[in-house]
């Protein structure tokens, strides 16, 4: 990892991800109440699709910047692996607590989805390593976003409104 990356990603594993939940944080965002409404809300096709659209435009402006330097696709995957393995078992420690406590709760109408959840947890915590570790061809940005609110302690879950209009949901 480069110093930026290594500087974000060690912010993020001393931070209290959760702490705030669910407490007011301004009107540039939506706020849900619970973990019934932001699981769901995370899982959604709509902002699975949002976090989609940001990879691809980050990779994009990766790919545009870095052409000349060689395969950019080679380069993008090989740290894209390193990084989700450095990133994984992080993951995992910090949700272990919301997945125990939302199973249960979830499993007495079997909603709740063991697999996805944690990798769109993953998803965001990787875009913005991957925008810090490239941030020297590419400019910082939604994952920069999505990172400031894990360190705030909120939950992004989703997105209000056609992206990159509209707010972001957050718990």
């Amino acid at each position: 990892m480069k110093k930026p990356t290594k500087e974000l990603w060690n912010k993020l594993k001393s931070a209290d991800w959760f702490r705030s939940v669910g407490q007011p944080a301004g009107r540039r965002v939506i706020v849900v109440s619970s973990w019934n409404e932001a699981i769901p809300s995370s899982i959604s096709r709509r902002w699975g699709n949002c976090l989609l659209e940001v990879n691809n435009e980050l990779w994009a402006k990766f790919g545009s910047v870095s052409r000349v330097q060689g395969d950019p696709a080679h380069k993008w995957n090989a740290v894209a692996d390193r990084l989700r393995k450095a990133i994984r078992p992080i993951v995992k420690e910090k949700i272990k607590p919301i997945v125990q406590a939302y199973k249960e709760l979830a499993n007495e109408k079997g909603t709740f989805d063991e697999i996805t959840f944690p990798r769109r947890v993953l998803l965001d915590i990787q875009i913005a390593c991957m925008e810090q570790e490239h941030s020297d061809v590419i400019e910082l940005g939604f994952g920069q976003v999505i990172a400031e609110w894990y360190l705030r302690g909120h939950f992004p879950c989703g997105w209000e409104g056609r992206f990159p209009k509209g707010k972001l949901v957050i718990y």
